[in-house]
């Protein structure tokens, strides 16, 4: 009897283990997918995304413009350095500007919105801050906070100049 529990044992542990290496492959290959997916797989987007961006930025030489597909088939991003400053252009693949984001030094954020984030957010500290622009003229700033005793610990909120606050999410949509 031992002897074929072991047999049956020995069996169930094969049936997991092969289980478990095709999940691996199988994420493996998804995760190659979803890579290549991000990482955009043309030379160069249409005519009306990269003009776009040129009119928005007419001192950044278009070679300087690293395109990705922020949503594939959907959003291009162009990400490049003006002025020392990162800045990242989201565009339809209509042509349709979506929003900026600059980096920015935290100090450049106004006291006041600096003040509201402090008070509602005090065990955390301002790690880094983007102004974020949007095609239609509206901005906001999108701060990245760190937990003060647990760096592991993170959030990004959004901040009008008003002082309404968001925490940002997957499904934010500004």
């Amino acid at each position: 009897k031992d002897a074929s529990q072991k047999a049956s044992l020995k069996t169930k542990q094969k049936a997991v283990a092969k289980e478990n290496v095709n999940k691996a492959v199988k994420s493996k290959s998804n995760q190659t997918a979803k890579k290549e997916s991000t990482n955009i797989a043309i030379a160069k987007p249409p005519l009306a995304v990269r003009r776009l961006v040129t009119e928005l930025f007419p001192e950044v030489k278009t070679k300087d413009i690293e395109w990705s597909w922020e949503v594939p088939h959907k959003i291009y991003e162009a990400e490049f350095m003006l002025d020392g400053i990162s800045h990242e252009v989201e565009i339809t693949v209509t042509g349709h500007h979506l929003l900026t984001e600059q980096n920015i030094p935290v100090d450049l954020v106004p006291l006041n919105l600096q003040k509201e984030v402090k008070t509602k957010y005090k065990q955390f500290m301002v790690d880094s801050a983007e102004i974020v622009s949007l095609g239609n003229g509206k901005r906001h700033y999108e701060l990245d906070l760190k937990n003060k005793r647990d760096e592991e610990i993170s959030k990004t909120v959004l901040i009008w100049p008003n002082g309404m606050i968001r925490e940002e999410s997957d499904d934010t949509l500004y």
